[in-house]
């Protein structure tokens, strides 16, 4: 079937003991599918693969009704999006600025210029932001109960 790799939700299961339950991008997006709005949602195409459309801006939702020239309703965006292939609709709608992508397989995603470009990275990497010299490694507390216990704050509130 098809994964929603390339729309970059990732899932990390842990469990309050620390242990790791693995990386699940597919599972959870799918099961969150019943929750999102219409602007943010999987939609089939004329192919029957599958784009992920992400409106979740003010700007970027107008354009993707803009393009599709409907309504934002599940049905209406349905009833545009499946006239499009899902090759032809990431592009045209890539190349005006929106926020549109295939969903693709992991083997697919892997293969991709995306996939390539990542493929020898760690899932998670961290960069220091402090100034443009190296930092010294900061330790862990050595009573740690979790690895990021002492961490008070990741921000992922603007990741597009």
């Amino acid at each position: 079937g098809a994964g929603l790799m390339t729309a970059s939700y990732l899932y990390f299961y842990t469990q309050p003991s620390g242990e790791w339950k693995g990386c699940h991008g597919f599972d959870a997006t799918m099961a969150a599918e019943g929750t999102v709005k219409p602007h943010r949602k999987v939609y089939e195409c004329a192919d029957g693969r599958h784009i992920f459309l992400h409106g979740g801006f003010p700007k970027l939702k107008k354009g993707l009704t803009d393009f599709l020239e409907c309504e934002c309703t599940v049905k209406a965006m349905s009833d545009k999006v499946k006239r499009w292939k899902a090759d032809d609709l990431e592009e045209a709608m890539q190349r005006r600025g929106l926020c549109a992508t295939k969903c693709r397989s992991p083997h697919e995603w892997r293969a991709s210029p995306q996939g390539r470009a990542v493929l020898d990275l760690p899932p998670i990497c961290f960069e220091s932001r402090r100034g443009s010299g190296s930092v010294a490694a900061r330790l862990l507390p050595s009573r740690a109960s979790r690895p990021l216990s002492d961490v008070i704050v990741i921000d992922f509130s603007h990741v597009i």
